[in-house]
């Protein structure tokens, strides 16, 4: 039965009809939206490789049940298991969030604490940058860069932007290392005396004209700035608070019951 070809067509299935049905157990298409992230639900491939996993399943569920496996005892022992873990996670998890928040103050502590942990563990540059296949535009801008004071070159991307034409690439990129350039663009773009200048025409093996316009570089072993650890610093100082928060609840809990130990135990 499962392996035979399903075609669905959402457009065509209302939303309280089913769209296979298995014994009582049925699809529907707003069980199949739920299931799907935003993106996926138009996606035909998406819908059919759900609707055929779904088939496979509840076919082998309703086959165990027929013949009686969720009667035997080990199963039953396994599925009350994990019952019980699922509710103590849930139990925990819903008592403590409410309790888990981190203040601005925090997080500067933290940073200031912890900021050999927050380095560059290499070079880092922050660029942007000018590729063109055309020879004769890249020797005319080169020629207009040398000509700039170096106040105007921070306008590099306005200008690139007004002279580009339509197969032309202009970009720019947060800070990012040396493997991430050809080797004849990196030894340009990090030397240390580089940064607010154009540098370029660069011939690279793609057969671009590029420039790059150095706008900061970041040595290794420098600081990185607070706010572009944040987040990091958030994730980190919530795992440690839940930490914290979990064993309160667990000792909190523990004296609210009353607890029997065995003589001698």
């Amino acid at each position: 039965m499962f392996g035979s070809a399903l075609v669905i067509n959402a457009c065509n299935v209302p939303e309280n009809k089913f769209i296979v049905k298995i014994g009582d157990a049925e699809l529907t298409e707003t069980v199949v939206d739920s299931a799907l992230r935003t993106d996926m639900r138009l996606q035909d491939g998406a819908r059919q490789d759900y609707v055929q996993n779904w088939i496979k399943s509840e076919s082998l569920y309703q086959k165990a049940i027929r013949e009686g496996y969720d009667k035997d005892p080990v199963y039953q022992r396994q599925v009350e298991n994990m019952r019980r873990e699922l509710l103590i996670q849930s139990f925990i998890e819903n008592e403590i969030e409410k309790s888990v928040t981190i203040t601005p103050k925090e997080l500067e502590d933290y940073y200031a604490q912890n900021r050999n942990s927050f380095v560059y563990p290499e070079d880092h540059v922050k660029i942007q940058y000018f590729l063109t296949l055309d020879k004769v535009r890249s020797r005319k801008m080169a020629s207009e860069f040398l000509a700039m004071s170096r106040l105007r070159k921070k306008d590099f991307m306005e200008l690139v932007s007004q002279a580009a034409a339509d197969s032309d690439i202009v970009g720019a990129s947060d800070f990012q290392t040396r493997n991430q350039f050809e080797d004849r663009v990196a030894k340009q773009v990090f030397l240390k005396n580089a940064t607010d200048e154009i540098i370029g025409p660069i011939l690279t093996r793609h057969g671009y004209y590029s420039f790059w316009y150095v706008v900061e570089i970041r040595p290794k072993g420098t600081y990185k700035p607070f706010s572009e650890v944040s987040l990091e610093i958030e994730s980190r100082l919530k795992v440690i608070k839940r930490k914290q928060k979990t064993k309160e609840l667990i000792d909190k809990t523990r004296q609210e019951m009353n607890i029997d130990y065995r003589h001698g135990e």
